[in-house]
Parts: C-alpha cells; structure tokens; sequence
C-alpha cells in the first residue's frame, strides 16, 4: 500500500511514469494499481465533502449567531419605573 500512496502524492504530470515504475518494482498489474486509486480517489473526494459540509455548517451557524433572531425580537422592553 506505500507504493500506491506514494503514487497518489505524485502530481498529475508524472502520473504515468509513477505507474510505470511502481509496477516493475512491486511486479504488480496495472488494472490492481489503477482499482486502488480509483478507491483512495472516491475515498479522498469524500473525506473532502465532509469537510467542506462541515464549514458549510459552521457558516450558517455563525450567520444565525449573529442576526437577532424572532427570540431576541418577540421579547418586550421592560417597562419604566418611575
């Protein structure tokens, strides 16, 4: 599996090359190597949904933080004392 990690660290234009050599040094089939970045792609593209939900989330938190809400609004003043 370090091999196929490694591979993905790589960018995009050495791709191939990477592929290449990792399969003549691990003497393993191309469709293997390629079955297991498509997995960790798939794997990697969702773990970054997540996280990207999860900002989305705080972001609409923090904007109801600060508007005042019907709680803060239906809530009369008190009246004046003399």
């Amino acid at each position: 599996m370090r091999c196929v990690y490694l591979f993905v660290q790589m960018n995009i234009g050495r791709c191939y090359l990477r592929l290449i050599t990792v399969m003549s040094y691990y003497q393993c089939q191309a469709s293997f190597v390629l079955l297991v970045l498509w997995v960790l792609s798939l794997l990697q593209h969702s773990f970054y949904r997540i996280i990207i939900e999860i900002f989305e989330k705080a972001r609409e938190l923090e904007s109801k933080i600060k508007q005042p809400g019907p709680l803060h609004q239906a809530i009369p003043a008190a009246p004046k004392t003399k």
